[in-house]
């Protein structure tokens, strides 16, 4: 008897279903919630708080709070400021005059090249925002220096000049009025000698250029009017007037480098400058 073949298909067993991992998800029962940036700050994704204000600074009425709080730090800045200048034992004017004679020594020392904003900050004690509240870079503090010495100098001398009518008095003038100022302050001619004679400096060198025009027109005056009035020979104003200006500079340049040069730059020297120029050193022949 043959046997009968099984015609029935093979039974799948269902595959056995794997419960959720739970590892990085929430806990059962709990909702899964994505936070939005800025939810912890009160803000959200737009930048606005809760409240519905600007992350900006405008309130919901649309002002804008950016020119106060500016104006803010800007006073607090002015307050430490000065606060630190109190606590210097100095008022905001002393301050200000304590950086620019800093600045003047440490220029005349090394030179406005080789200066560096930290070696005027060293000197004069100070931090750079305290520096930066009264000058903003070293070039105001330069310029600021030049300006002061160099007109003042000059008005002092046109006061001086204005009673004395002959050329000699007035030359005379020029020279011990000049020898005074440098004398005084030898900072101030090694600054400008070394500064002006040296390498060009955009924006420095034009300002000196301009005072020294200024003090040569004043003395090419002072010869012009003497050649008219026929107390100097008739000759090139303009090479009078450089002659005696390096007279005069030659010696201040090299005597403001030596010990006590105010007592060097004596008015009696300034008095022979004035006769050598006028007279010459040649010997008088009978």
């Amino acid at each position: 008897m043959k046997r009968r073949s099984s015609s029935r298909p093979a039974r799948s067993r269902p595959a056995r279903a794997r419960p959720p991992s739970h590892r990085g998800r929430p806990a059962a029962g709990s909702a899964e919630r994505r936070v939005p940036a800025g939810a912890e700050s009160g803000r959200d994704s737009t930048g606005r708080d809760s409240a519905g204000s600007d992350s900006t600074g405008s309130d919901s009425t649309g002002s804008d709070s950016t020119g106060s709080d500016s104006t803010g730090k800007r006073a607090r800045g002015k307050a430490l400021v000065e606060s630190a200048a109190r606590g210097n034992g100095r008022s905001s004017t002393d301050m200000a005059e304590h950086l620019l004679d800093c600045a003047l020594t440490v220029f005349a020392e090394r030179g406005y090249d080789a200066t560096s904003v930290r070696d005027i900050l060293r000197a004069a004690g100070v931090t750079q925002p305290t520096l930066y509240y009264y000058f903003p870079s070293k070039q105001a503090l330069f310029l600021q220096l030049s300006a002061r010495h160099g007109s003042e100098t000059l008005e002092r001398l046109r006061a001086a000049l204005a009673p004395r009518t002959s050329c000699e008095a007035r030359l005379r003038v020029v020279a011990e009025a000049s020898f005074v100022a440098c004398g005084h302050d030898p900072r101030i001619p090694r600054l400008l000698f070394q500064t002006t004679f040296g390498p060009r400096i955009p924006g420095i060198s034009a300002v000196l250029d301009e005072l020294a025009a200024r003090r040569f027109a004043l003395v090419r005056a002072i010869i012009q009017e003497g050649c008219e009035s026929g107390e100097l020979a008739p000759s090139s104003v303009d090479g009078l007037t450089l002659a005696f200006c390096c007279l005069l500079d030659q010696h201040l340049n090299v005597l403001v480098r030596q010990p006590h040069p105010a007592q060097l730059l004596s008015p009696e020297l300034a008095g022979w400058l004035v006769t050598l120029f006028l007279r010459g050193a040649g010997a008088n022949r009978a």
